[in-house]
């Protein structure tokens, strides 16, 4: 139950949402952002539910970038932000990961690549790169 619960919000809802706002909503322009993870494609220990689910998140954005090229696709990685979730890292972990930086750092540099909208659609981007 546990699995299912977690893989239904954090997989299955972005998948329904996803396919419920690209059917209703026309515009010119449509964008649909992952906020995805290096965890999805380095597995670490004791991160069971995280990782596959960043994963499937991320094959999802490949399919939906493949079928439909008139939306832009974006899977952004914010780089180890100092969060609750990184606090409960154990250090071993977090210790082979870059620098941690703040939220602000990272939402500053992504919405500079949303306004300049200069990545190739379907592109990951790490906050690091």
């Amino acid at each position: 139950k546990e699995i299912q619960d977690y893989f239904s919000i954090n997989y299955t809802s972005m998948a329904v949402l996803t396919g419920q706002f690209l059917s209703s909503i026309i515009s010119r322009r449509r964008y649909v952002i992952n906020i995805t993870s290096l965890l999805a494609t380095v597995f670490v220990p004791r991160f069971p539910l995280y990782s596959p689910a960043k994963a499937a998140r991320h094959a999802y954005m490949g399919v939906l970038t493949a079928e439909k090229p008139d939306v832009r696709t974006l899977n952004y990685s914010p780089g180890v932000c100092v969060t609750d979730m990184s606090k409960s890292v154990p250090k071993e972990i977090s210790d082979a990961f870059a620098q941690k930086i703040s939220c602000q750092q990272s939402i500053k540099k992504f919405v500079t690549i949303l306004k300049e909208d200069l990545f190739e659609n379907g592109a990951v981007i790490d906050y690091y790169d």
